[in-house]
């Protein structure tokens, strides 16, 4: 299903999910959510799908996967899941190894560091 996702949605040239495939002419303008609502944000969700995808896999595809999860966690406003998302991201060991102190140091001085 991943796949088909990046077929339809991918923004190749600036990372994240469309919320259309851009087909119907009756759409003028292609957005990306950005943020939740009373609903998670399709990136949001991709996010962490891609996160879960390159933790079960192995090779080029889970860097595929994880390259995607990584640019929609850095380019994003963080909105409440995908907080959840880069949770998962710094503490899952697939990703790096890194365990909880070491996630928290990683949020606290990486890329996703508040100023």
């Amino acid at each position: 299903m991943s796949w088909m996702q990046d077929a339809l949605f991918l923004d190749k040239t600036g990372g994240g999910y469309f919320n259309n495939t851009g087909e119907d002419a009756s759409v003028l303008l292609r957005v990306k959510e950005d943020h939740d609502g009373a609903e998670p944000s399709g990136n949001s969700v991709s996010a962490i799908n891609l996160i879960r995808l390159a933790s079960m896999v192995a090779g080029s595809k889970a860097e595929h996967y994880k390259r995607n999860a990584e640019h929609l966690l850095v380019c994003k406003p963080l909105s409440p899941f995908l907080l959840k998302a880069v949770l998962v991201y710094v503490l899952t060991p697939n990703n790096g190894g890194m365990g909880l102190l070491e996630g928290i140091c990683y949020l606290t001085t990486g890329p996703f560091a508040i100023d």
